[in-house]
């Protein structure tokens, strides 16, 4: 089943064109890394995928639905059900931890006891159960990157959208993130979307590999 679509997606800022005639299908649950040199469109084609963007021309799908296409975004990101882990990870420094995970959840609609047990699932899946109350300052850079990740997934996304997620973090803390998205790929079933220019991540990362050229 296909679970994110391009159909010849095209998107300009000004008079340069980022993502031209762009086509792909991404089947659920699969692990995918787009990949390309820097500046080439990937990030701007994650953001077309949540929401944050609408597409000059071309159509974005969600499980075979139309939510973005011609200029215009028909379902609003909150509603695309997607988690984004974004490359300077985005946490909110004046919530805890524990309330990082919980806005989203309030946001779902979920009563208290659910967005309790389901915060307390998704923090000891990535290992921070002890780090609830901390506030993200608090945290390694590492500690933070797993909050990111836990933050996004907390809602059970339909899929998990990964901007460069460990581009700042050291060759050592980078393969232990790289095993626990795969742990966490492995449990929840989740389809994976995983922007990188390194070789190395796209090679631990992806079954398979979009490759995202510059447009002309």
């Amino acid at each position: 089943m296909t679970s994110l679509e391009f159909r010849r997606v095209s998107k300009r800022y000004g008079d340069r064109a980022v993502v031209s005639d762009l086509s792909f299908q991404i089947q659920a649950g699969e692990r995918v890394v787009l990949h390309g040199p820097s500046g080439c469109g990937k990030t701007t084609v994650l953001r077309l995928l949540a929401g944050f963007l609408a597409p000059d021309e071309g159509a974005v799908l969600i499980d075979g639905t139309q939510v973005a296409a011609q200029g215009k975004v028909w379902v609003e990101p909150e509603h695309r059900r997607l988690g984004m882990v974004f490359q300077d990870l985005a946490l909110w420094p004046h919530l805890t931890v524990y309330e990082n995970l919980e806005f989203g959840l309030k946001a779902a609609g979920l009563p208290s006891d659910a967005r309790r047990a389901r915060i307390e699932d998704t923090l000891a899946r990535v290992r921070l159960s002890e780090c609830a109350q901390a506030y993200p300052t608090r945290l390694s850079g590492g500690q933070q990157q797993r909050v990111a990740v836990a933050r996004a997934l907390a809602t059970r996304p339909l899929a998990l959208l990964m901007d460069e997620p460990l581009s700042n973090l050291d060759d050592e803390l980078q393969d232990e993130l790289c095993d626990q998205i795969l742990d966490l790929h492995a449990q929840l079933g989740f389809t994976l979307v995983y922007v990188t220019h390194s070789k190395e991540e796209m090679r631990r990362i992806a079954a398979r590999a979009i490759r995202i050229g510059f447009s002309r």
